[in-house]
Order: structure tokens, then sequence, then C-alpha cells
């Protein structure tokens, strides 16, 4: 989900923006020439030290050799770290997020935070695996209540995974809260329940690994959402790298379960799977339109992670002007529905320009936008290859261009950074019913806190996994603890969004007025029950 942002965006450093974004941005400066070339000034030692440094790097590389062959012989997350060595990477994990996280504080209290991290800190007293020790962090990351804050293994032992780790081989989701196979390509059948992964009951594993999936807020369908896209990685974290999997499921309409024992496979392959997954049944539009008979629309936007260039940004202008003139002409609809389900977030301008043709009064992209310092802290802890310094200096000109220091501790965003929108003339004006779902976040979750207090919008589907008052995102900071191979992610920046202060609940996203959810018997059919229940509620309207 690469995107890159504009300078003409409202709000430039509190966009939404992947960590992969940063990415993007270090490719092209590598490409425009900022890689430093020192062999030409490199200076030449005396003969002798010539000799001596030989031997030195002679005896490195030998031991960095029987390192690789001492991580070959063994499942990587299964390398023992020093206690020492464990203790120097938690002080930097909550230096890092006391000092970088916007929002750290918005769910769980500071005393808690304060005593789960002093009983973390006391428990290490002696060597720990890789994993081990990043289950450990996982429930302090989970505490962030943060779906942009989250814990994984480093990039360079990602690699490794992707080559040659022993990973669950079978892409699952999620249906009212159970696993199911979604893919009708591997050796299970399509649509069957998960019941049990070598001997444990999938409900156990379920919920030692949900504490990796990150989620905004208290509620859980967003979590739901999230897990299948890593569960190999989690599985991996929490119990290691069997050389195979036995399975046992229950085919749709099966009175007993069948047992399958299956290989474990590379990233490579199960990157591969998900990517052909059933539910991804073809590859979908950012966004279109389609007319559903004489009354209805249906306008989907699958992701706001898109506008990169003139020409793209462009295109989706041109798509939101001629469908709303449409809309809003002779042959104009009564009910439009908006599918917002798979939308993740993205760029706050194509938000913001969806919700100008949605919107009944002025308004802005944030209620208001905080953050706890314009220095980066920890700078030296960045990864490189997303965070080089060029980078690093503009993340940080950026935040002091557009955020000021107020009464309290905090920085606020400057209001000319944050300025009131006015809503299009041939802005919508019958009947809105916007579908949701626990991916539904960031940015699209902002969306529905502005239409959510307007008489004509009804929501359906899921609850939304971005939080109705509040959320941290902006900037994601991408850390790499050096002993024990954990990466984190942590954004710097928190929203408060056009419900803030209201009546509804603080630590929850927008809970649908018709909770809908698709069904297993749905899913193997091909119906969409949410669309379809949409219909029906227009026809009886």
């Amino acid at each position: 989900m690469s995107k890159t942002r504009h300078t003409d965006s409202a709000i430039v450093t509190t966009s939404y923006c992947s960590k992969s974004y940063w990415l993007g941005i270090a490719i092209l400066l590598l490409t425009l020439g900022t890689i430093r070339s020192t062999d030409a000034w490199e200076v030449q030692p005396p003969a002798a030290e010539q000799s001596a440094d030989d031997s030195n790097r002679n005896r490195k590389a030998e031991r960095r050799a029987e390192r690789q062959r001492q991580l070959a012989a063994q499942p990587l997350l299964e390398t023992v770290i020093e206690a020492d060595k464990l203790k120097h990477d938690f002080k930097l994990f909550r230096d890092i997020l006391e000092q970088a996280h916007g929002g750290l504080y918005l769910h769980t209290s500071k005393e808690s935070f304060d005593s789960s991290f002093n009983a973390v800190s006391e428990s290490l007293t002696k060597p720990m695996k890789v994993r081990d020790f990043n289950m450990l962090l996982a429930p302090l990351i989970d505490a962030t209540h943060c779906g942009h804050t989250s814990i994984t293994i480093s990039n360079k032992q990602l690699d490794h995974f992707m080559k040659a780790g022993r990973l669950f081989p079978v892409p699952i989701l999620f249906l009212g809260r159970k696993p199911y196979v979604d893919h009708d390509n591997v050796d299970l059948p399509l649509g069957a329940e998960i019941l049990t992964v070598n001997g444990i009951a999938m409900e156990e594993i379920v919920k030692k690994v949900l504490v990796l999936a990150p989620a905004d807020g208290l509620g859980k369908a967003m979590k739901y959402r999230t897990l299948p896209i890593d569960f190999d990685l989690a599985y991996a974290l929490a119990y290691g790298e069997p050389k195979e999997f036995k399975i046992s499921c229950l085919p749709l309409g099966a009175k007993e379960p069948i047992q399958k024992t299956l290989a474990a496979i590379p990233g490579k392959r199960t990157v591969a799977l998900y990517e052909s997954r059933y539910s991804l049944k073809r590859k979908a539009k950012k966004f279109r339109y389609e007319s559903l008979n004489e009354t209805t629309g249906l306008l989907t936007v699958n992701t706001f992670e898109f506008g990169i260039n003139k020409k793209s940004k462009q295109k989706y202008k041109d798509f939101l002007r001629d469908t709303f003139a449409a809309l809003g002409g002779e042959e104009g609809k009564q009910h439009l529905i908006v599918d917002i389900r798979e939308n993740e977030g993205g760029y706050p301008k194509n938000e913001m320009m969806l919700a100008s043709y949605l919107a009944r009064k002025p308004f802005r992209e944030m209620q208001d936008a905080k953050v706890i310092t314009v220095n980066i802290p920890a700078k030296e802890h960045l990864d490189r290859k997303e965070f080089p310094p060029s980078i690093i200096r503009y993340v940080e000109k950026q935040l002091v261009r557009e955020f000021e220091k107020k009464d309290s501790d905090l920085y606020q965003v400057k209001e000319e950074i944050n300025p009131q929108i006015q809503p299009r003339k041939t802005a919508y004006r019958g009947n809105l019913y916007v579908l949701t779902s626990g991916t539904t976040h960031s940015g699209a979750s902002s969306l529905c806190s502005l239409l959510r207090e307007y008489p004509n919008v009804t929501f359906i589907g899921e609850e939304t996994g971005g939080c109705s008052t509040a959320f941290t995102a902006g900037n994601l900071l991408v850390y790499n603890l050096p002993h024990s191979w954990c990466q984190i992610v942590v954004p710097v920046i928190r929203y408060e969004t056009n419900l803030h202060g209201s009546k509804y609940p603080a630590h929850r996203g927008i809970v649908p007025d018709h909770p809908i959810e698709q069904t297993q018997k749905g899913f193997m059919e091909g119906t969409d029950a949410v669309l379809q229940f949409t219909l029906k509620l227009i026809k009886s309207s």
C-alpha cells in the first residue's frame, strides 16, 4: 500500500501514510544520486597495519560464516538472545513509545502502561528466544489499541522467511469470528472451518495470536480482518516453525471433520497464495460506480491510496465530478450506496474530495491534531532503508511548519493547515447507505465519523476498524531494535475526528445501524449478504 503524498495536501505531515511511503522516497533519493562514494578518498594504511586489518577482517568473516551456519541449523525465531541485550532493547522500546507515539495514552492510562513496562523489565533476567521476546512485547503494543502501531521482525529476518521460513500453508478468513479456508487450490476444501492445528484448538490459537493483530480502540472487528494477512508469521511467533501442520477441518455441510497433514511452506509461497485467495475473486478497481436500478446507485471506493501523479489524481477528480453530476441530474438516484468495506484509508486529500460530495455543511479534515514532539527521537535506530537522513530532516521540518506549541506540553496543528472545506454544489442530497467493515480504517473511518450525524445516512455491515472519535496515525516511524530483530512502527500524530466530544463511545468504531456479516454459505456461493440486506432495506423504505 505504498503512496506518495503531495505538498498540496490539506495536512501534509498529518496524512495517514503507510510506512512503505518512506521506502519509495528513499529509493527515489538514492536514484537521484544521494549515495556517497568514499572509495576515492580512502586513505591506505601502512603495510603492517594493512596485514593486521586483513587478519581481523578474516576473523570477522569466519565468525559471520559460523553465525550463518548456526542460523541455518535452527529456525530463526528460536535464536536465543542474552538477558542484558534484551534489557537494552526493551529500554529502547519503551523510550520510543513514550517519546514518539502521539496517542500512547488515548485508550490506556499512563499508570497502567508504567505498571506493565516495569513488570516486563523486571522479568528480563534470563536469555530468551527471539519469538518469545516478540510475544512478550506484543501485549504492550496491543495496549496502545492503535491500528497504526505494530510489532514484527526486522526486514532482514523477513527476507529469511520469504526464502526459508516454515510457515502455515493455508490462507484463512474469519466469518462470525470463526476461521475458514480462503483458497480453492490448496489441499483443504474451500470454505471448510478449521478446527485444530497440530492438536491445538483453533480457538485457542486465535486467542493467543490475536494480540499481534493491530486495531483501533477496544473493538475486535479490525483484528479479525487483519489477522489473516499475517497469520502465517503470527503462528510462527507464537508456536515456532514446524515442518508440517496436522489440520482438522469441517467442510460446509459435512457432519464429521476431516484430517490433513500439510507441509510447511516459505514466505514466497504464502504471499502468492494470499494474493490469489478466493475472497479476492478479481482484482477490484480502486473506485467505480454502477447503476443498480432506476432509483439506486452503488459507489465503491476500495482505497484512498492513489494519486501519486497528476494523471491518476485527475482521473479520480473527473470520476467524482462526473458521477455526482449524474446523480444530481434528471436521471438522479433517490438512494446511493457507498461501499467502503475494503477501504483502509490512504491519502487524505482523496478522502476529503469524496467527503465534499457527501457533506451537508462545511467541515474540516479533522477537528484537531496534536503531536508530543517535533523532533524525532532515537534517530539512530530508525530503519535506514525507510528513513535516510534526508527524509528525517524533511519530516522534522514539516512538523515544525505545521504544528505550534500551545498552553499544554503538546504541539497543536496550525489553523491554516486544517482549513474549512465547503460541500460541492453537486453534493448528493438523497438517502445514503454506507457499507462498512473491520477493514474500514484510518481515513475511511474518519469519513464515517464526518457522515455519522447526518440524518440521511444509514450505516450497514460491521463496526469500523477506525475509532469514531480519535486515533493516532500520520507519519509512521519505523524502528529496529538492534539485538532482538524486532521492528516497531509508531505513529506520531493524534487526530480528533468530527465526532470528538459527542455522544459516541471514545474507544469504539462507528457501530452500524444494521449489523450484518457474511455467512459461510454466502461466502461459498459468492453472494454479498451486506449488499443484499441493503437493497431489501431500500425496497421496503
